[in-house]
């Protein structure tokens, strides 16, 4: 009771001997429990203490989706702990949406223009120092500054605080696939097109791609009498049909305007796609395949090259070039090769009959007699 009372927190005596019994007479826990009560009132009776409600109530962040997390990080009475707590609702997706709607939540205040233009230029400021200490998070692993990117966001709020309706969802997620998709693609055509331009995939996109569109559709909107070099065109960069209507076309900017796939009608569409499905084009992953093996390997050679080995490869070389050298001469290999029995019988005898034995005894004469030992 001492203790509360130098912080400011009155408890009834009945009160404390309750808490310290449920605490086990812990009094470092007793004094961890009056500290929880201090950060929400200044008086605890022993009916507040007994009352289930009290004991059972769930934490109201825990109640918080994202859209009201940012009602309530905007909100202009709220207090910082309030702000700080809506925002780790989330902490990955909350950024986002206080990107999102703070424009929406300085417009909605009845400040001049002048002031609304300085909190804006506060809260991006806020922002773009949050952004900087996220990649800080995620790419060194320091997630002790995980506390300074919530308070960043929260000092943004502050500046932008204001009404918010229906807090909007964060378009970056959409916008982020869509950039994804147009770089897969990208990828996919500058492999192809390597043989035939120089330069990284953003020079092809900004330097290659406008230009052989607009050339391209230009033939086609001209008449049916194009189709034709299209194609050869199309086939000379080893692009395909898929290529010009629908990669090139994800590549425009919004706002320039340029010949589009879609300005052509559908007779022309038609005849387009009828004559260049009737020729006959180099598959695209024979092509991605082909400029895949020319990469040529540290310490050794590509495939490319092996395949030409293989058609330039001369012929195979005659017996008289295929002669042993003269050392090799006087090796005998009689004795490594293996004859057959009738063969071997018939070359020894000449007429057929059996071989005779080889010994002293075929030849007549007698063997010699064993020495006696002495």
């Amino acid at each position: 009771m001492e203790i509360g009372a130098l912080e400011g927190l009155e408890v009834e005596k009945n009160a404390i001997e309750e808490a310290a019994e449920r605490c086990g007479n812990d009094i470092r826990q007793l004094i961890t429990q009056m500290q929880k009560w201090k950060l929400t009132t200044s008086k605890v009776t022993y009916a507040d203490l007994v009352n289930p409600a009290s004991q059972h109530n769930k934490d109201e962040s825990l109640r918080l989706n994202p859209f009201s997390a940012t009602q309530q990080i905007f909100q202009r009475d709220a207090s910082f702990d309030a702000r700080n707590e809506a925002y780790f609702v989330d902490y990955d997706f909350m950024p986002l949406m206080v990107q999102e709607n703070y424009i929406q939540s300085i417009m909605s205040n009845r400040n001049s223009s002048d002031e609304k233009l300085e909190a804006a230029m506060h809260a991006s400021a806020f922002i773009s120092e949050s952004d900087l200490v996220a990649a800080r998070v995620r790419s060194e692993q320091r997630w002790d500054l995980l506390t300074k990117q919530a308070a960043l966001n929260v000092g943004a709020c502050v500046y932008a605080a204001g009404f918010i309706g229906h807090p909007e969802f964060s378009r970056w997620l959409g916008k982020n696939s869509s950039a994804g998709k147009s770089k897969r693609l990208l990828s996919e055509l500058s492999v192809r097109m390597r043989a035939h331009a120089s330069g990284s995939r953003e020079v092809i996109r900004m330097d290659y791609v406008p230009y052989m569109k607009e050339i391209l559709l230009q033939k086609l909107l001209s008449g049916d009498e194009q189709i034709e070099q299209v194609i050869e065109l199309l086939d000379a960069c080893e692009i395909s049909r898929e290529d010009l209507t629908e990669s090139m076309e994800s590549f425009k900017f919004p706002g320039v305007k340029r010949h589009s796939y879609s300005e052509l009608d559908a007779k022309a569409k038609t005849a387009f796609t009828r004559q260049y499905n009737k020729a006959v084009h180099k598959a695209q992953g024979v092509v991605e395949s082909s400029l895949g093996s020319m990469t040529v390997k540290k310490g050794g050679r590509g495939k490319a090259a092996a395949a030409d080995d293989d058609v330039d490869a001369l012929p195979p070389a005659s017996d008289a070039e295929s002669e042993p050298e003269d050392g090799d001469d006087d090796i005998d290999v009689s004795k490594f090769q293996k004859k057959s029995r009738g063969r071997a019988a018939a070359a020894s005898t000449g007429d057929g009959s059996a071989p005779k034995r080889k010994g002293a005894a075929a030849k007549g004469k007698a063997a010699p007699a064993k020495r006696q030992r002495a």
